[in-house]
């Protein structure tokens, strides 16, 4: 018991407690501490910020190549179905429709209209379409609607109609002059003799492109003939459409459209949050029936 006593006294016989932290150690230790979070916490904002940024130019990239598979592939099929040559129309917005050219509302480098088969859908005449006042009577009407613009050809001439009206028991597509499409008086060049027996009908789409910024966010629209327009591309910074013509020259303004042979894409995507901007993505195409 003596023993236990003693080791517990000091040598002025005081009882010895171990020795604790001043209140400037615990300041010290308080600023490391919190220079350590800190560097921790900006650690983790810049991982963060950086998986953030990494994640946005993947959803970029990926929403890049949808806008444009989408584009590349109306392109190609410009012009299908009518081998290529301009369209006389009834006068809806002129009398010739080219298989593409700058959308002529909205206008400008970065709109784009395509007019093609793309549905695939065709069939030939049964009888006869001396003028365009006529009947046009087809082998099949399967797939077709009223509503559908059509184009009627022989391989030289052709000639679009919107249809009014789909008689089945008959092969009638009834084209009214209700449409502008079918005033027969606009329709200004007809192949002499009109379109015979066998002649070739396709359904056709016009498509078009353009950059919307109305909304407050810029998005790739695309809008197939009267329905509502979609965005097909989201955050898109800018689009460029350059068009190559036969003489090889290249303009964004081709004063014939029938000229033109070859497209070239260049799409500016927008990343969210990042402080430099995105790569340029330039496509070339050509429409298969294009010369």
């Amino acid at each position: 018991m003596r023993r236990v006593l003693a080791q517990g006294h000091g040598a002025g016989g005081g009882v010895r407690f171990p020795r604790g932290f001043t209140l400037v150690e615990l300041m010290i230790a308080l600023v490391i501490t919190a220079m350590m979070v800190t560097v921790l916490v900006r650690s983790l904002l810049t991982v963060e910020g950086s998986w953030e940024n990494s994640r946005n130019r993947v959803a970029t990239s990926q929403n890049t190549r949808a806008a444009l598979d989408a584009m590349v592939r109306d392109v190609r099929m410009a012009g299908s179905g009518f081998s290529g040559r301009p369209v006389v129309t009834g006068g809806v917005p002129g009398n010739i429709v080219y298989p593409c050219r700058p959308a002529p509302n909205p206008s400008g480098s970065d709109s784009l209209f395509v007019t093609g088969c793309l549905s695939g859908v065709a069939t030939t005449t049964s009888v006869p379409m001396p003028s365009p006042s006529d009947g046009m009577f087809v082998s099949s009407t399967d797939g077709f609607s009223p509503g559908d613009l059509v184009v009627i050809t022989n391989g030289v001439e052709a000639n679009m109609f919107e249809v009014t009206g789909v008689v089945p028991s008959t092969g009638s597509l009834e084209h009214s002059v209700s449409s502008a499409h079918n005033d027969p008086n606009q329709h200004v060049i007809w192949p002499s003799g009109g379109y015979p027996t066998g002649s070739t009908v396709v359904q056709v789409q016009q498509v078009a492109y353009w950059v919307d910024t109305a909304t407050g966010e810029s998005r790739l629209m695309r809008r197939n003939g009267s329905e509502a327009p979609l965005p097909v591309g989201f955050d898109v910074d800018a689009l460029h459409v350059s068009y190559g013509l036969a003489d090889g020259s290249v303009t964004s303004a081709p004063s014939d459209p029938a000229l033109i042979r070859t497209l070239f894409l260049d799409y500016v995507p927008g990343v969210k949050g990042a402080t430099t901007p995105a790569r340029t993505v330039s496509v070339r195409v050509k429409p298969r029936v294009l010369g």
